[in-house]
This record gives C-alpha cells, sequence and structure tokens, in this order.
C-alpha cells in the first residue's frame, strides 16, 4: 500500500510538472511572437529609370509597394532620390 501511494505521488508530481512547464511554453511563445511581428516593406522594382528627358518635362511614375511582414506599414515620409 506504501508503494502504491508513493507511485501514485509520484505520477501527481511529474503530471503538475508538465502542466507548469506547458503553461510556460505557451506564454513563452506568445511573447516571441509579439517581439516578432514587423513590417516588412517590399518593392518588385524599387529603382525606375527615366532616362534624358528635357527641362520643364513632367515626370510620372507609380511604385507598388506591398508589406510581407505581420505588423502594419506605416508610410510616413517619401523624398525623391
Amino acid at each position: 500500500m506504501y508503494q502504491n501511494l508513493k507511485s501514485h505521488l509520484f505520477v501527481r508530481i511529474i503530471f503538475g510538472i508538465c502542466l507548469i512547464e506547458t503553461s510556460l511554453l505557451m506564454l513563452s511563445s506568445t511573447s516571441f511572437s509579439d517581439i516578432t511581428s514587423a513590417p516588412k516593406i517590399f518593392v518588385k522594382t524599387p529603382v525606375f529609370n527615366f532616362k534624358s528627358v528635357n527641362q520643364g518635362t513632367v515626370l510620372k511614375h507609380t511604385f507598388k509597394i506591398s508589406n510581407h511582414g505581420n505588423a502594419v506599414l506605416e508610410i510616413k515620409n517619401v523624398r525623391p532620390g
């Protein structure tokens, strides 16, 4: 009987440790995903060459920008290069 009680206590302790480790793993994975959340700008063609143009000519080109990240991409400032 003493051996059976000792075995039962051992199983409960191991089960408790497993629950604690599982809880810690779930918490750490949530924190890790929060840390790795970031926007990632993607421009398929980041450079466009207008070549030679006459002075005063109005130039226009559209750059297609995508967000390949897992957070909101905010474009706060654009400057011609």
